[in-house]
């Protein structure tokens, strides 16, 4: 447990700090009541120099009324939007086991893949939650129009009992949102946005299958679909759907498998799957067709098998980070916080990004532009055992969601790449490495190593 803790807030007690982002910081809670009546739960409050911003604390109120309508296994439950010493929190769920990040992290630190049966498993099961959010209708019976807009592999938790939730409906877009995107401004995580939601043109529901196939296409590679030497040449390489990453490191992924992924990542939303029910549906074809039934317990069995290791770095990283918060207090320094969900997502304008993108000719890597904000890189060396991050611009953690999962730690400004420092030129033979499943900036931690988990897949020891 952390130094000052635990602490009153409320009728909650907070017992540990889980992250801090660039709007709100996660705290593992506890909740009692009468004749020993006790829950553990997930506090995210919001930061204090951000209470009294309108506009930060009106997308914290509409996160907590748009996810407390979706009541879903499948989706992190809200419990309750409230305020404390004049401080906005919202308690939800508590989810103990990792998320995708997480998992893949570990994965490519100890040298294997994720076995495919579980990553399309877990596909599946958010694709159920999709199906619900994407159709939720309000009291009338008229649909909300929500668009989650911000799926990636942080944003998908697996417990240790092999269930599957998704988290983050920070920026969510919904038809009767108080707080409508603002015309000029791009959010989301530059390297799982769909091509529209890049060029700011108006989404709706495809727009998270595209999202979602980015997901299942880096889950059977361990690495980044979308991954260049610039956050610029990462967004055109998204408007262009260039797909060569998948091409190059693809050719293990079975081939009906495959056309599934590239069926979701076409460029034009109405030649993708009509929704997040077929989507899940052919994907669930797939796993019968193939006799592969995933169990909770298969599930549940290969989160234990990572579990300890992934939170071992996650204690490593809280314990760098609050040294250089206090570093960075005691030296007087400034931290600009990140705009948007502080999650990680971006909030940048399209009048410099979306328009600058819109007069660049496809197939163009323009990488003398200068790149927009998306948040640290992680270098990993072919033949080091160290993994180290550094901070982006918006520096600190990941607070988005009911998270109980280490990959969040730190992460700053989007999902990191596990390994290749900008302009590296050659690639580390290892899955997840050079291209980006890794985790949060201020991490540094050692190499898993050790054996394979239970049912997972051995990685190539050579590189492609």
């Amino acid at each position: 447990m952390s130094d000052g803790f635990p602490i009153e807030f409320g009728r909650y007690k907070l017992v540990d700090r889980l992250a801090v982002g660039g709007m709100a910081e996660l705290f593992l809670a506890e909740v009692t009541g009468a004749h020993g009546f006790q829950k553990t739960v997930v506090i995210k409050r919001i930061l204090p120099h951000l209470g009294s911003d309108p506009q930060f604390t009106a997308m914290f109120i509409d996160e907590a009324k748009l996810t407390a309508k979706l009541s879903h296994p499948k989706i992190a439950q809200t419990y309750e939007l409230g305020r404390h010493d004049d401080q906005l929190f919202i308690a939800m769920e508590y989810v103990e086991g990792l998320d995708t990040l997480a998992m893949l992290r570990e994965c490519a630190h100890r040298r294997l893949r994720m076995p495919t049966d579980i990553a399309a498993h877990v596909v599946h099961e958010v694709l159920d939650a999709l199906d619900f959010a994407h159709n939720e209708v309000d009291e009338q019976g008229e649909l909300l129009g929500i668009v989650h807009r911000d799926i990636s592999p942080s944003n998908v938790l697996v417990s240790k009992r092999g269930d599957v939730k998704l988290v983050d409906f920070g920026i969510a877009q919904a038809l009767q949102s108080e707080q409508q995107t603002q015309a000029g401004t791009l959010k989301g995580k530059y390297g799982y946005m769909s091509p529209e939601q890049i060029l700011g043109d108006s989404v709706d529901g495809r727009s998270d299958l595209f999202s979602v196939g980015v997901l299942l296409s880096e889950m059977l590679m361990g690495r980044r679909l979308f991954a260049a030497p610039t956050e610029l040449d990462v967004l055109l390489m998204v408007r262009d759907v260039d797909l060569s990453r998948l091409e190059r490191y693809g050719d293990h992924i079975d081939g009906e498998l495959m056309a599934i992924a590239r069926r979701a990542l076409q460029k034009r939303p109405e030649d993708r799957f009509e929704d997040a029910a077929t989507f899940r549906e052919t994907l669930g074809d797939w796993l019968f067709e193939n006799r592969l039934r995933v169990s909770s317990r298969r599930v549940s069995e290969f989160v234990a098998s990572l579990y300890d290791d992934a939170w071992a770095r996650r204690r490593t990283a809280l314990e760098e980070q609050a040294e250089e918060r206090a570093e960075r207090v005691a030296g007087g320094a400034s931290r600009v916080a990140a705009a948007g969900d502080g999650g990680g997502a971006h909030q940048s304008g399209v009048g410099s990004v979306g328009g600058l993108i819109s007069g660049i000719p496809e197939g163009s890597s323009p990488s003398e532009f200068p790149p927009q904000d998306s948040g640290p890189e992680i270098h990993i060396a072919a033949d080091a055992p160290n993994i180290a991050a550094h901070e982006g611009a918006a520096q600190g953690g990941r607070a988005d969601g009911a998270l109980a999962s280490p990959a969040g730690v730190g992460r700053a400004g989007g999902d990191l790449a596990l390994g290749e420092a900008q302009g590296e030129a050659e690639e580390p033979a290892l899955p997840g490495s050079a291209d980006g499943l890794g985790a949060g900036a201020g991490v540094a931690a050692d190499d898993g190593g050790g054996g394979s988990p239970a049912g997972a897949e051995a990685a190539p020891s050579a590189a492609p």
